[in-house]
């Protein structure tokens, strides 16, 4: 997988995919970014540079966001479980 060495080189890679307007993401072809989450969750976690690992994550949270995705927890399950309610 490759990383990406500046921000527009990701924006170039995501064009068609996503369009970024000020503080969202419009997602504009759900199956062609369902395919290139892969390199955006990889530069999020393993690049060096750490605009280009904010700006991936912040793309990532963003684009889910569009598509109706929210990020959960089952913290309170596992608390739960922890005192025998489950």
């Amino acid at each position: 997988m490759e990383l990406k060495k500046s921000l527009s080189d990701i924006h170039d890679a995501l064009k068609g995919i996503i369009k970024i307007e000020k503080d969202k993401v419009v997602v504009q072809d759900a199956n062609k970014l369902r395919n290139t989450a892969d390199w955006l969750v990889y530069n999020a976690v393993f690049n060096s540079d750490k605009e280009i690992k904010a700006n991936c994550r912040w793309i990532i949270k963003s684009a889910a966001s569009a598509m109706g995705i929210q990020s959960a927890s089952i913290q309170g399950l596992y608390e739960a479980m922890g005192r025998g309610e489950v």
